[in-house]
């Protein structure tokens, strides 16, 4: 049996209720709130009183925009990883070559995603602790030939 205190905020009356472990674990997976925002998902749990923001940050999407404007057929697949990247959960290099067969993984927590078919290439710096993606570098393959991608 699990006991658990139930607070009043109106009144300053503690009732305690006894009730089985699995009865409380189903009340409290339900008092966990879940909000989908442009943040991302952000989960309270208001037994533990913690919070969970499942959501990446790429900085700076303008920079991604500004290129699919001036190279239009990369606009859908960048639009694509930009979304799929904001509702990521990576937590280590391993975990983006799985979903990203032909990323390539280099030092500094740097990656180079393959866009459009290897024709063009982006360079991204992450934070996984932080959850931050820096957009480093995006451009044909002959530009990218041209920098050193460990270091941008």
């Amino acid at each position: 049996m699990v006991a658990a205190f139930f607070f009043s905020f109106n009144t300053k009356d503690v009732k305690v209720i006894s009730f089985s472990r699995s009865a409380f674990l189903n009340i409290h997976k339900n008092l966990i709130f879940h909000y989908s925002s442009l943040l991302g998902n952000i989960y309270i749990d208001f037994i533990m009183g913690t919070r969970y923001i499942n959501c990446v940050r790429v900085i700076a999407k303008k920079k991604l925009s500004d290129f699919w404007n001036s190279q239009k057929e990369t606009q859908e697949p960048l639009k694509a990883w930009y979304y799929e990247t904001k509702h990521a959960n990576w937590r280590k290099p391993q975990d983006i070559k799985e979903r990203y067969g032909s990323a390539s993984l280099l030092k500094n927590n740097r990656i180079v995603f393959n866009i459009k078919g290897n024709k063009f290439r982006m360079v991204v710096k992450i934070n996984y602790e932080l959850k931050i993606v820096f957009i480093r570098f995006i451009g044909t393959h002959n530009q990218y030939d041209k920098i050193n991608a460990e270091e941008i």
